[in-house]
């Protein structure tokens, strides 16, 4: 298994996120599938009826966005 790269601000996180990254961390190296969703309207029951561990992936800080960018496209508003 590839090594985790820690977010560069792991430190500053509340015990609780820490805690909770380390969780889903920790089942998906027991393989337990996770699936990541944005929309606070996703039907959570669904991804838990699948057996999924649901995480929101609504960030607090833009530092992956750029990473994400390479695979990406940056959707411009106008």
């Amino acid at each position: 298994m590839k090594e985790q790269a820690w977010p560069r601000t792991f430190a500053e996180y509340s015990d609780a996120r820490k805690a909770g990254f380390l969780k889903v961390k920790a089942a998906k190296e027991k393989g337990r599938r996770v699936a990541g969703y944005f929309c606070t309207y996703t039907p959570l029951e669904i991804l838990d009826a699948a057996g999924l561990i649901s995480v929101s992936l609504c960030g607090m800080s833009a530092e992956t966005i750029p990473a994400a960018e390479r695979d990406l496209p940056k959707i411009s508003v106008r």
